[in-house]
């Protein structure tokens, strides 16, 4: 498809039309997400966000007059999570509630959906850069309206903000590729640097795009063997570096969660494979991927051909080393958006002018434009509609006041054991109790595929689980709120039944006193 010589670009490349365009895109953009966190009651007690928000309440908590003993518990629970990056988006966070004086989980998910939106200015103009000015239009509007993507760029957690990093990273590869000074590459580094202390999976999607680039500009040989690579190289790897050595030798909070997600055996089954298409379909469908490899196949610029190579290989990459992650997290998927964006928006770009082209003018410029807003308000309705689609499992609302009255009613206690939904997360930060999440059976799965040893449910062992192996010193209480898990847990449950006093219980949750014995008449 090949358009007349004398046909001008689709979209205006500039004046008011154009930024018009601009802030439609990135006003609707923003409108739906707001409407999505409004239809989503606590983050749907999604564990990875409410890890987030367990470690911003305890820094607010900090930052505030809160009783106690509630803060303390807060705070404590902050440092008793796992550490798998540095906690920017929960400072932030933290730092936004004390200045409203309210831990509003509505402004987590704002501030995701921000850095989401700025990555889409980077996606517009790497798109200028690489290609034309209808392509960047096109490229913009498929990162800020895939489905999938305004869920998910809601999510509160650093992922919306890593991949904000990554795009802007990816635009100063560029810009020192079309022009390679020291002062472009310096800032290209440093930027890189910060993008992949904020999160390590960073480091795989940005050092192909670098290497091709680099290819592009210096060849093989200059790439591999000159000064610019190893100056970018130490500028990128020392923030990460420093700060892995502090985490593991001195604080020594890192080597608990080493490896723990690293199953390459993974690679040698059809169940990862299988689920890594499966979460693909689910983020961008099978139509915007190989149209994306088909966008890369048929792109005749140099430049953007290198580029895209680098940012496909980037996501491969990622996949093949975090292989648990990779076919279980759908939010391991969100590179593929801009990436698809970008592979396809010159192919969008052709079409639009093929038609423009070969039809009038007006009718084909009205027909486009309907065409876009129509798959924008279709992508609109899917978002509505997916809430209303999905079985509500719980309660929401009550499970968070059950969560209220258990914290009251133990005073907030600091050394719980709970078996809850999402790993006992949500438990944690509604209840301010503190204390030890107990394993769920997805958990002993993971086990199971890391080749480690699974707990067994005799009732010494579950003994030895609870009061040696919790982490917890004189454990208090025992918590059930995670009603369907604890149906699946027999031994569990005859263990508990026949051995501790019930302190409360409801629909909604069991507490058992680990303090207090059952008489072998009452057991």
């Amino acid at each position: 498809m090949q358009a007349t010589s004398d046909a001008g670009p689709f979209f205006p490349k500039s004046g008011a039309i154009r930024w018009l365009i601009l802030i439609v895109l990135f006003v609707t953009a923003l409108g739906i997400r707001m409407v999505d966190s409004a239809m989503t009651p606590y983050f749907r007690f999604d564990t990875r966000e409410y890890y987030s928000a367990v470690i911003a309440k305890g820094n607010y908590y900090e930052l505030i007059d809160a009783p106690e003993p509630a803060r303390s518990a807060v705070i404590l629970n902050r440092d008793r999570q796992p550490v798998n990056e540095p906690p920017v988006m929960e400072f932030l966070v933290a730092h936004l509630w004390a200045l409203l004086g309210d831990n509003n989980l509505a402004v987590a998910t704002l501030l995701s959906s921000i850095f989401w939106l700025i990555g889409g200015w980077f996606v517009y103009q790497i798109a200028m850069l690489i290609g034309s000015s209808d392509g960047a239009i096109f490229a913009l509007a498929i990162y800020l309206f895939v489905p999938v993507g305004i869920i998910q760029s809601n999510n509160f957690q650093p992922d919306p903000l890593m991949i904000m990093m990554v795009l802007a990273s990816i635009f100063t590869f560029l810009r020192y590729a079309q022009s390679p000074t020291t002062s472009r590459l310096v800032s290209a580094g440093i930027l890189t640097g910060l993008t992949i202390l904020l999160k390590l999976q960073a480091s795989f999607l940005l050092a192909p795009v670098f290497l091709m680039l680099s290819v592009y500009r210096h060849g093989w040989r200059k790439t591999f063997l000159g000064w610019h690579s190893y100056l970018f190289a130490v500028l990128a790897l020392a923030p990460v570096g420093l700060y892995l050595f502090y985490g593991f030798f001195i604080t020594e909070r890192f080597q608990e969660n080493a490896g723990g997600r690293l199953l390459p055996n993974l690679l040698l089954t059809t169940t990862f494979w299988r689920g890594w298409l499966r979460l693909i379909n689910y983020e961008v469908g099978f139509i915007l991927l190989v149209g994306g490899l088909l966008g890369v196949l048929a792109s005749k610029d140099r430049l953007r051909r290198y580029l895209l190579i680098g940012m496909w290989l980037g996501y491969i990459f990622l996949g093949l080393v975090f292989t648990y992650n990779m076919h279980t997290h759908r939010y391991y998927h969100l590179p593929l958006i801009p990436i698809v964006a970008l592979s396809v928006a010159e192919g969008l770009a052709a079409y639009a002018l093929y038609i423009k082209s070969n039809a009038a003018n007006r009718l084909a410029r009205m027909a486009i434009y309907g065409l876009v807003a129509l798959s924008i308000s279709l992508s609109i309705i899917l978002v509505i509609g997916s809430h209303d689609n999905e079985p509500e499992t719980l309660d929401y609302e009550a499970e968070v006041q059950a969560a209220i009255e258990i914290g009251q009613m133990l005073d907030h206690d600091q050394n719980t054991i709970i078996l809850g939904h999402a790993y006992a997360l949500p438990m944690l930060y509604h209840s301010e109790l503190s204390g030890a999440t107990w394993l769920p059976s997805v958990e002993v799965a993971a086990w199971h595929l890391s080749g480690r040893s699974i707990p067994d449910d005799t009732p010494e062992h579950l003994a030895q689980r609870i009061f040696e192996e919790s982490g917890i010193d004189d454990p208090s209480y025992f918590i059930v709120t995670d009603m369907h898990e604890w149906e699946h847990q027999v031994g569990l449950r005859e263990y508990l039944t026949t051995h501790h006093p019930i302190v409360a219980e409801t629909d909604l949750y069991i507490i058992f006193d680990l303090r207090s014995q059952l008489s072998r008449t009452q057991g």
